[in-house]
């Protein structure tokens, strides 16, 4: 990390790399691309550098709308919005399932709002929402709704436990954070509009109740990857344990 050296080692760095020897790769990381030294913007100048960081929620949907493009595809607005809501801030993520419909499309050459419940991969990433929400806002039997339709799509508890730890893991920082929610860099597997709402979601809930539901979904971690479980039962005695108990 660039910036964490000393001031001298900087200065060596930056003379090295005006005349850097052949066949030897130096890799010069910053954590915080806002925040950078004198030297750090002497060095971008003279190597140049890659921004891998998250894109902020507003230069999401011009990746989206970009993705559309490459794959000669024109594309509404909604579309773009619910695509980046449900999938989330992962670009890697997001092209994926922009090439997904595009693939389905075929030759067609634009994408309506409309069609959005022919994917069904998308119609899948809509029914997690709604279970996540219902068990966010401890709306039991929503929840079990929510359930009953997402098991009869063929999806499964596996498939589940990492978005519902992550929803539980995010419910915990915002306890821990004596109510405040930092501000993340990095991807997390939550729609967008959930994320933004978890300061709010936290209050139906105890510390205690968090943890309690964490441990759970270990319990049923380990069973599901044994072999001995049942996807109804396992998802009902979670909502049960974590959602129904007050």
């Amino acid at each position: 990390n660039f910036q964490r050296l000393k001031s001298k080692q900087q200065d060596e760095i930056l003379e090295y790399v005006k005349k850097p020897l052949e066949n030897h790769l130096l890799f010069i990381i910053n954590d915080d691309f806002f925040k950078k030294t004198n030297n750090l913007n002497k060095l971008e100048k003279l190597i140049g550098y890659v921004d891998v960081q998250t894109p902020l929620n507003y230069e999401i949907k011009k990746w989206v709308k970009y993705f559309f493009k490459k794959n000669g595809v024109k594309v509404e607005n909604k579309v773009v919005d619910t695509l980046v809501d449900l999938v989330g801030d992962s670009l890697s993520n997001l092209k994926n399932e922009v090439d997904k419909i595009c693939l389905f499309k075929g030759n067609e050459k634009k994408v309506l709002f409309h069609e959005m419940d022919l994917f069904s991969f998308l119609v899948s990433n809509r029914q997690r929402k709604e279970l996540l929400f219902s068990i966010a806002e401890r709306n039991f039997s929503k929840s079990i709704l929510s359930m009953r339709v997402i098991l009869t799509q063929s999806d499964s508890m596996l498939s589940l436990i990492y978005p519902l730890t992550t929803l539980l893991q995010e419910l915990l920082f915002a306890k821990m954070n004596n109510g405040t929610y930092p501000s993340y860099k990095g991807y997390i597997g939550l729609p967008l509009s959930l994320k933004s709402k978890i300061l709010s979601f936290k209050e139906f809930y105890t510390l205690d109740e968090i943890e309690k539901g964490l441990i759970e979904l270990g319990k049923i971690d380990y069973r599901q990857k044994t072999g001995n479980s049942n996807d109804e039962i396992d998802l009902l005695q979670f909502l049960g344990v974590f959602v129904g108990t007050k």
